[in-house]
């Protein structure tokens, strides 16, 4: 009879782990809804997924109808240093690009990242979502000063907590993450560089 039952535990455990791991890695969708990101932390290490290239190449996927705004602003010592996407000639996908002044190009660790994704609307529920909903511009904006982050790696060498930004323009998504050191006002000025 135990073994029955561990063995149903077990099925169930295995389908929950697939579910989660396909709702987790897959792309999302605006039918997908709101996303509730705190209890999630920033998607998928998209580089375990897709290799690692450069911000023109990212650049180059996109047509006239999905072009992206990347901001002009960044802080004293920022540089552009990777970039991921899920783009192909027929799909839109996500796309990451790493800011870094320590030439860190991991996603897990780098400390200023922005993810773009086509979305119709912010993918934070305001009825579940703690932060500040505002605008920018004529642009939706989320944001959360103490964000919690899941990456170990970041968790070591910044703390718990980071700076979750969410810009909505022209039906793209763009998502930016902040180590602590950069500040909310400094975040700010990125968003407006983008939202011109």
């Amino acid at each position: 009879m135990k073994i029955r039952y561990l063995a149903m535990f077990v099925v169930v455990m295995l389908f929950a782990s697939y579910i989660g791991y396909r709702e987790f890695y897959s792309p999302l969708r605006e039918e997908d809804g709101p996303i509730d990101y705190e209890s999630k932390g920033i998607p998928v290490l998209m580089q375990d997924i897709v290799p690692k290239t450069t911000f023109e190449e990212v650049l180059s996927t996109y047509n006239k109808d999905a072009s992206i705004d990347l901001p002009t602003y960044l802080p004293c010592g920022f540089e552009p240093v990777a970039a991921y996407t899920q783009n192909t000639e027929e799909y839109v996908g996500t796309s990451l690009f790493l800011y870094s002044k320590d030439g860190i190009d991991e996603v897990s660790c780098v400390e200023l990242l922005i993810e773009v994704r086509p979305m119709a609307n912010l993918p934070f529920d305001p009825k579940v979502t703690s932060g500040v909903f505002t605008t920018i511009g004529e642009y939706d904006v989320y944001y959360n000063e103490k964000a919690s982050i899941g990456y170990e790696e970041y968790v070591e060498k910044y703390g718990e907590t980071a700076i979750l930004i969410s810009l909505q323009k022209n039906n793209l998504n763009y998502m930016i993450r902040a180590e602590p050191s950069i500040t909310l006002s400094e975040v700010l000025k990125i968003v407006e560089s983008m939202s011109q």
